[in-house]
């Protein structure tokens, strides 16, 4: 079994505070939610830890419950290529579901703490069969990624280095922004190279975008946050 070290995944798990307001699993009964807990396993993870590695068993799925989580593979030069990040109430590891045996990707947490609540494959076949609600959510949790990842695909191919980043500013502002007054706070632990990453360009060219962006008041940013003053006027 993979990054979690237990031998069964029958565990019973009698506190998941956070689980009952995720999105995949909100429209359940009480009755539901507390059979659910007999299969999943809760577990924290700290900044820069492995969720799963790349080459590794797939045989669960994960939910993210709180923080995000930054899905790569690496070149034969050792350079990252960020494939997907995941932030709360979505789904990872989900390739287990459609028949991979085997990890195509590495996941690690990107900010300090990272709850995930998994499931091994075989117990989540089960109640998607039972839980017509859980299954329907699960469907449009999976839709909504492969959408996104479609998206992000054509804007790899048409768009611009600067637009590329400034859609990358806004889709984490979506998901982890703050709002104060007008302006949008996004706390993250991604460094200007992970952006590069993410978004087909170099260091530098994020480097360049972010500094212009700053210089004429759109953004402001620190090291582990970005502050955007108008999203609506990004550009």
């Amino acid at each position: 079994m993979e990054a979690i070290k237990l031998q069964t995944s029958l565990l019973q798990v009698n506190d998941l505070p956070k689980t009952r307001d995720c999105f995949l699993f909100e429209s359940l009964t009480d009755h539901q939610i507390k059979e659910l807990e007999k299969y999943c396993i809760a577990k924290s993870y700290s900044k820069g830890e492995y969720i799963y590695k790349e080459g590794s068993k797939a045989d669960y799925i994960f939910f993210v419950i709180s923080g995000s989580v930054k899905v790569y593979t690496s070149t034969f030069e050792g350079k990252e290529v960020i494939k997907n990040i995941v932030h709360a109430e979505n789904v990872l590891g989900e390739q287990a579901y459609a028949g991979t045996n085997v990890r195509l990707d590495s996941a690690r947490a990107l900010d300090q703490i990272v709850q995930i609540s998994c499931i091994h494959i075989d117990d989540l076949r089960g109640l998607l069969q039972r839980f017509w609600e859980l299954n329907e959510k699960f469907i449009h949790l999976i839709s909504k990624k492969l959408s996104r990842t479609e998206t992000r695909v054509k804007s790899l191919i048409v768009d611009d280095a600067r637009k590329r980043v400034i859609d990358f500013l806004k889709y984490n502002a979506k998901h982890k922004g703050k709002k104060i007054g007008f302006e949008l706070l996004v706390k993250h632990f991604m460094t200007q190279q992970d952006i590069a990453n993410y978004t087909g360009t170099s260091r530098q060219t994020v480097t360049s975008i972010l500094n212009d962006l700053k210089k004429t008041n759109k953004i402001y940013f620190k090291r582990n946050s970005i502050l955007i003053r108008d999203i609506a006027n990004l550009a």
